[in-house]
């Protein structure tokens, strides 16, 4: 008993005397650095559109709300709003795509489109998109100091591309512009094609407060504006007063006449200034019957397009 005694003693007395052991911890390897997050890509090329440019060729700015073209554009946007219904949902039958051409050069559409566009910026309810789609006589970017650029052919040819790829807009003016693009072997196959409807739609509906404006070539110096017209909701056909031939007007109102909102804008009238001359228009198909006086728009002098 006594061995048995000093054996337990003797691994008491070791266990207390042998040193307490550290734990070891293991520490983990350092977790890789992630790259920055690039910045999400802009939806649209930038540009910047000088105000005194606007001026100087006689245009309506956003902030023009007291001169007499400012208020004919204005009027003329509302009565273009009373015949669509542009801030609709899709399934509430939504029309916001509006055509604007003439029957022959240089009377003035791509002076009121861009004026309309600009008309449409100044009410905030709207998102405006301008399509340059004169492919024969482009003047959007030429009247705005831009330089060519990819635009509506290069998306029609590459259905593949994205529109911001292309899409020029000026957040100050928050005015987003389609350039008309490269050139092109024959604008009549490329604007008639699959794609070209596809593409407005799909534009049109990019936004729910958008209106979309076609700056198109005259119609009776092409057949694009005929095919357009089938695409979108309200035509615009610019006539410039005391120049354009009744039988200009006649021929080209009957290659439109399957169009059913079809409307006639007197550009470059020197009538009364009467508020109640402004923005006033009539539609053709009423043949003869008018909706009150065509519109009065001053005369534009430096903008024959």
């Amino acid at each position: 008993m006594d061995l048995i005694h000093r054996a337990v003693q003797k691994s008491s007395t070791a266990r207390r005397e042998a040193p307490a052991v550290e734990p070891v911890w293991e520490q983990a390897p350092a977790a890789p650095r992630l790259a920055p997050l690039a910045p999400p890509p802009l939806p649209y090329n930038e540009v910047r559109i000088d105000p005194d440019r606007l001026r100087e060729l006689g245009l309506a700015g956003a902030n023009d709300r007291r001169s007499r073209l400012a208020e004919e554009m204005r009027l003329l946007k509302r009565r273009l709003i009373q015949k669509m219904n542009p801030l609709a949902s899709e399934a509430e039958g939504r029309t916001n795509l509006i055509l604007v051409t003439s029957a022959v050069p240089g009377e003035g559409k791509s002076f009121i489109s861009l004026n309309l566009a600009l008309s449409f910026v100044a009410d905030e309810h709207f998102d405006v998109l301008l399509i340059d789609a004169d492919a024969m006589r482009p003047k959007i970017l030429t009247m705005l100091g831009l330089p060519p650029s990819r635009g509506l052919a290069d998306l029609l040819m590459h259905p593949e591309m994205d529109p911001s790829e292309v899409l020029l807009h000026d957040p100050d003016l928050r005015l987003t512009i389609l350039p008309p693009g490269g050139e092109v072997s024959s604008a009549t196959d490329l604007y008639g094609g699959p794609h070209m409807k596809d593409l407005v739609k799909r534009l049109g509906r990019a936004k729910p407060n958008r209106i979309v404006i076609l700056d198109a070539p005259p119609v009776l110096a092409t057949t694009e504006p005929i095919m357009l017209a089938h695409i979108v909701d309200e035509v615009l056909m610019v006539v410039e007063a005391d120049r354009t031939a009744h039988s200009a007007i006649r021929s080209a109102l009957d290659l439109l006449e399957p169009c059913d909102n079809l409307s006639l804008v007197l550009n470059k009238a020197a009538g009364s200034k009467s508020t109640e001359q402004f923005g006033s228009y009539y539609t053709p198909g009423l043949r003869g019957k008018t909706e009150g006086s065509p519109a009065s728009l001053p005369a534009t002098p430096k903008e024959k397009a």
